[in-house]
């Protein structure tokens, strides 16, 4: 599988947009036109990722209130 891991968001949503504009020539490059169930499973996973990394960013920002909190508490003990 020669495919480039590095997929950007426009790859996934409009494979082929680019090729038309390189002059329609795509035949050398199978691995822009990836299947739209793969598209899907990609999309899948990069929705997995972004919702993971989210409640990872909102469990620090609590962890973080609730460290402010006990501090304060304890300066004003």
């Amino acid at each position: 599988h020669s495919r480039p891991q590095e997929l950007t968001l426009m790859d996934i949503l409009e494979p082929g947009e680019e090729e038309g504009a390189k002059g329609g020539d795509s035949k050398e490059e199978p691995q822009m036109s990836i299947s739209l169930s793969e598209r899907s499973t990609l999309q899948g996973r990069k929705n997995d990722l972004f919702s993971s990394t989210y409640h990872m960013k909102q469990k620090d920002e609590d962890c973080r209130e609730k460290e402010e909190e006990i501090l304060s508490a304890f300066w004003n003990w």
